[in-house]
């Protein structure tokens, strides 16, 4: 025999056994019937909690982990239409196939998921758990997400970056990351899209370069919001519809602790203010009726017709900006408020109060417009500015057209905050700290025309483990309708270029501003 036909022999042999033993495998890991399988009485435990829920059609596979003991497990998932989709093997973890994924949920819509997990145990016998019984919403979900990253210290910058996420996939991208800023001590934050546009957005940047980012129709340019009248930078934003004008709070915010707590951290706003950025002439702008020294104005929001900006306002109960936290700090709740505003005219008319901190009892912060404006979403909290350091912010939702509110059912016993709207409506992004009580993650609930939330899906990760190693905080998800069409080294060339347009104070706008001789290197 040749040593060409041993080899060959050698080879089928081994190619046999192959296929006999994944044969075997198959036949062992075949979905037992009934009648093999001993009924659990409950249902499976998994994490994340994706347990009935209502996801988009869209969204990326809901990877997850079994949380039973046993030796091989069967996960089968189906709906009405199309072959199911089965994930067998001997880990708990469940990774499933993304192309059939795609294919049953975009058969399926508005019906039915069922899941149904099957544990083999270490005695050989197997048990079925009861069906998890989730919905696929008709409605997709706008298919990104940006969002910035950071881990939660108290007292540094530490890393912080900004990405962008392909809900359809498991596709991230880092658009920023402060370290590229040439120093941890920089900040971005306080990014908003316009209507869920991610070619048109602005982002704050502090520390080095820093400035506000305005990204217009995919061009970027570095604008200058401080003026000789206000020197504060700007900070949340909020876009007109028409596009021409952006209202921004400019603020003091502290940061203190507390000795104790399931949260020690606290933040309280000592001054903010409210100015309007004009895109056409480069202009800031105000009107005194946003400006009151005797009132904390904040978290500003235009309503869907553009005829009256919305925002938080409070009480300021002390005169000291340098005492931190002030006296009577718990006593701080803000009220929605609202003032009409004539944006061809430039003309404002009077606050009127929306919603009171005195009827409703807690503090009412980030005020953010269904896009048919029926609804208002709302964070409350017994106090403060910052609802993310507050362990009973829950969700709200507001009927514009009756001004009756209710706790959103989406909402749990620990802190949600930083919510934005999908462009249909049909879909809620928030942060929440409901899976541990200290990560900000994000999550999409389903909103119905009724106004319903129903139970949200944390965003998923490939690996289904993911979420019990990471202490990353996910921080203000924004949904938008495709990707930033800029690349990171384009948004870094904007930061570090010396040119920036510079705003005057209700006067003209003044020319690009040029580095100086002696200004140092450029960062």
């Amino acid at each position: 025999m040749t040593t060409a036909r041993r080899r060959f022999i050698l080879a089928a042999t081994v190619a046999l056994a192959a296929a006999a033993g994944a044969a075997a495998w198959l036949l062992h890991d075949r979905a037992p019937t009934i009648d093999e399988c001993r009924a659990a009485g409950r249902l499976p435990r998994i994490s994340p909690d994706y347990v009935g829920v209502v996801l988009p059609p869209n969204i990326a596979p809901m990877n997850f982990l079994v949380n039973e003991r046993g030796s091989r497990y069967l996960v089968r998932m189906s709906s009405d239409s199309g072959p199911a989709v089965e994930v067998h093997g001997r880990s708990p973890e469940v990774v499933i196939p993304a192309a059939k994924w795609r294919r049953l949920l975009e058969a399926n819509r508005g019906k039915h998921l069922a899941v149904d997990v099957t544990v083999q145990g270490d005695d050989g016998r197997w048990t079925r758990f009861e069906t998890i019984r989730n919905t696929i919403a008709r409605e997709e979900i706008d298919g990104y997400l940006i969002y910035r990253t950071f881990k939660p210290l108290y007292s540094y910058w530490g890393p912080i970056s900004f990405h962008q996420r392909n809900l359809g996939t498991f596709d991230e991208q880092c658009l920023l990351d402060n370290e590229d800023l040439g120093s941890r001590a920089g900040c971005m934050n306080c990014h908003m899209p316009y209507r869920n546009r991610a070619d048109t957005m602005v982002m704050q940047v502090r520390g080095p370069g820093g400035g506000m980012l305005l990204l217009k129709d995919g061009a970027i340019q570095k604008v200058e919001t401080r003026t000789p009248r206000n020197k504060a930078p700007a900070a949340v934003a909020s876009w007109h519809p028409d596009g021409r004008l952006i209202v921004f709070t400019t603020s003091k915010v502290q940061q203190f602790f507390h000795m104790a707590g399931s949260e020690v951290r606290d933040a309280i706003d000592m001054n903010s203010n409210l100015i309007v950025y004009s895109l056409d002439d480069q202009r800031v702008t105000s009107t005194p009726q946003i400006t009151r020294p005797e009132f904390l104005e904040a978290w500003p929001q235009w309503s869907t017709d553009g005829k009256h900006l919305y925002f938080c306002r409070a009480d300021k109960r002390w005169t000291d900006d340098d005492v931190v936290p002030p006296e009577r700090y718990r006593d701080v709740r803000y009220s929605l408020v609202r003032i009409g505003y004539d944006a061809d005219a430039g003309r404002w008319g009077e606050v009127e109060t929306v919603l009171s901190a005195e009827r409703v009892g807690k503090s009412i912060t980030i005020p953010r417009f269904s896009p048919d404006g029926r609804w208002c979403v709302v964070c409350m909290s017994n106090y403060s500015y910052q609802a993310s350091f507050q362990a009973d912010a829950d969700l709200y939702i507001i009927d514009m057209a009756t001004g009756e509110y209710r706790r959103l059912e989406c909402s749990s016993d620990l802190s949600e905050s930083w919510h934005s709207w999908s462009s249909n409506g049909r879909w809620l992004a928030f942060s929440s700290k409901r899976r541990d009580g200290q990560f900000l993650r994000a999550y999409f609930s389903y909103i119905d025309a009724a106004g319903k939330a129903h139970k949200p899906v944390l965003m998923p990760q490939e690996n289904p483990r993911f979420y019990d190693r990471s202490i990353t905080v996910y921080h203000v998800p924004e949904l938008t309708t495709g990707p930033v069409p800029v690349t990171p080294d384009q948004l870094l060339a904007a930061i570090r270029s010396a040119d920036m347009i510079g705003a005057d104070a209700v006067t003209e706008a003044s020319p690009p501003r040029q580095r100086s001789p002696d200004a140092g290197p450029r960062q």
